[in-house]
């Protein structure tokens, strides 16, 4: 049942500012918050206006610094404001960092056929980056990436494709 409280894992106290970013028609929307619990699969933040349940969010916790995404599974108003539990589906080794720059990605089809397509970067990481297409990608498929500034090059895998109004955000974890 949606928003029951079913953990496994113990949670553990946390009083840290937090920062929220939540993809808006193609644009990531930026909040800043508290977290104030997390556990192994997921975190807790204290947040001003309510985001709303199933929307896929990026966070940056500064103490314990944790960087991460996930998926808001509850939204609930307290004297505070609102507390958003997040279920944590990528804990990040390094933080994002926004861009606007104009990218082009190799993408191979069924039969290995490469095609160019232009992209825009949303925002970048040593180990990965977020690209907006129009059209979809498949998840798992290995893509060639070519940024000038900030200077990328990279193969990476996609790790998810979410339909957005500007088109498709792609998450792009690059090969080791």
């Amino acid at each position: 049942m949606r928003g029951s409280d079913f953990r496994k894992k113990r949670r553990f106290p946390v009083d840290s500012p937090t920062g929220l970013a939540t993809p808006n028609d193609g644009i990531m929307t930026i909040r800043v918050g508290r977290c104030t619990n997390q556990s192994e699969t997921g975190i807790q933040v204290l947040v001003a206006e309510p985001i709303e349940v199933d929307t896929f969010v990026e966070f940056q916790v500064r103490e314990p610094k944790i960087h991460g995404c996930g998926t808001v599974r509850y939204c609930r108003r307290t004297v505070d404001g609102w507390a958003i539990g997040i279920l944590v589906g990528d804990f990040r080794e390094s933080a994002r960092r926004p861009t606007d720059s104009v990218a082009s990605l190799t993408i191979p089809d069924r039969h290995g056929v490469e095609s160019i397509k232009v992209v825009q970067c949303l925002n970048w990481s040593e180990n990965g980056t977020q690209v907006l297409i129009a059209e979809p990608i498949e998840v798992d498929t290995f893509v060639k990436l070519q940024v000038r500034e900030p200077k990328i090059n990279e193969t990476g895998k996609v790790r998810y494709c979410r339909q957005t109004a500007n088109g498709y955000a792609v998450g792009l974890r690059f090969a080791a």
